[in-house]
C-alpha cells in the first residue's frame, strides 16, 4: 500500500473505476481533465484508517472559472508511526516513523469537440524519521475525457476517460536504493441509465496497466436517487467494495468498505469523505 492507491470514498466504493467519471476534488489524482466537471468551488477531505496504525488522508480544493478553466490544489499523506528498529542482533535500538506526502497542483480545461484535458504537477516526499533519511521528487500526470453528448441509442449518456499517471515519475532515493513508481495507463468508460423519473444508474469500467502488472479490470455501479442518496458496488482487482453517499444542502458525505490489499492479507477497511460546495455554480454565475 502506498500513496498511489487513490483517494475519495466515492471512487473506492466504485472499485476505483473512476477515470471517466471523476468530477470532484479527487480528480487531481484520478484524471485532472475531470476538474472541468466540478460545477462550483469545492473542498474535500478523505480519511482512511488502513492497518497496523497506518493512516492515509487527502485534502483537495477546486476553484472553477467561467472562461479560464479550473484549478485544483491537493495534499495526500500516508503515515505509519512507532516502527521498532532492531540491529543485526535483534536488539531494540529505538523507533522510527514513516511518512509519504504528495502535493498536487492541477489544471483542467474544456477543448473543442467535447474534449476535456488536464494535467497535474506533483511533488512527492518520503521520510524515515529516526534514521534521518528524506527525499523529494517531482512528477507529472495528464488526462483526457470525451463526453460526446449522444442523446439517443445505445451510446446515449456515455463518456470516456484516459489517464496517464507518472508521465514524469517521482524518483525518490532513500539511502542506496531508488524508488521510482512506474507509469499507469488507464482507459475508462461510463454509461448512464435513467432509473424512473428521479433516479440515475451509472455503470463504470476501467482498464488499467502498468509496467509491473498485467491489464486489470475495475468495475463499479452506483444508483443516485434525486441527487440526495447514492448506493455503490465495485469490483477492484477481484475484491468487492461497497459504498454509500448522502447529500444535504452544500454538504456531501461518502462512505466505502472494502479490501485495500489485493491478496486479501489484510481485512477490509472503512473509508470516509466529506465534501463542501461553496458559492454559486458556473451555471448560476
Amino acid at each position: 500500500m502506498n500513496i498511489s492507491y487513490g483517494a475519495g470514498a466515492r471512487a473506492m466504493g466504485l472499485g476505483r473505476a473512476y477515470v471517466s467519471i471523476a468530477n470532484d476534488a479527487t480528480a487531481m489524482f484520478w484524471n485532472p481533465a475531470g476538474l472541468e466537471l466540478v460545477p462550483r468551488t469545492t473542498f474535500t477531505l478523505f480519511h482512511h484508517q488502513i492497518f497496523e496504525g497506518t493512516i492515509y488522508d487527502y485534502a483537495g480544493f477546486v476553484y472553477p472559472t467561467l472562461t479560464y478553466g479550473t484549478i485544483g490544489i491537493g495534499l495526500a499523506r500516508l503515515g505509519t508511526g512507532e516502527i521498532i528498529m532492531r540491529d543485526e542482533f535483534n536488539v531494540n535500538i529505538g523507533k522510527m516513523n514513516y511518512e509519504e506526502d504528495e502535493l498536487y497542483f492541477s489544471y483542467g480545461k474544456k477543448l473543442p469537440w467535447n474534449i476535456l484535458a488536464g494535467f497535474t504537477f506533483k511533488l512527492r516526499r518520503q521520510s524515515f524519521t529516526g534514521v534521518n533519511e528524506e527525499d523529494t521528487s517531482p512528477g507529472f500526470d495528464a488526462g483526457f475525457m470525451y463526453r460526446p453528448g449522444w442523446d439517443e441509442g445505445i451510446f446515449a449518456n456515455m463518456a470516456f476517460g484516459f489517464s496517464y499517471r507518472n508521465l514524469l515519475s517521482p524518483n525518490l532515493r532513500l539511502g542506496q536504493e531508488a524508488d521510482q513508481e512506474p507509469a499507469h495507463l488507464t482507459f475508462g468508460m461510463v454509461k448512464g441509465l435513467r432509473a424512473g423519473e428521479t433516479g440515475i444508474f451509472n455503470l463504470v469500467v476501467d482498464l488499467r496497466q502498468s509496467k509491473y502488472e498485467s491489464v486489470n479490470l475495475l468495475f463499479g455501479t452506483e444508483y443516485v436517487f434525486q441527487d440526495l442518496g447514492t448506493i455503490r458496488v465495485g469490483l477492484d482487482n477481484m475484491n468487492l467494495a461497497f459504498g454509500a453517499g448522502v447529500k444535504y444542502s452544500f454538504v456531501q458525505i461518502d462512505y466505502s468498505f472494502g479490501s485495500t490489499i489485493s491478496d486479501g492479507e489484510f481485512p477490509p477497511t472503512h473509508r470516509f469523505s466529506i465534501t463542501f460546495d461553496i458559492g454559486k455554480s458556473r451555471e448560476e454565475l
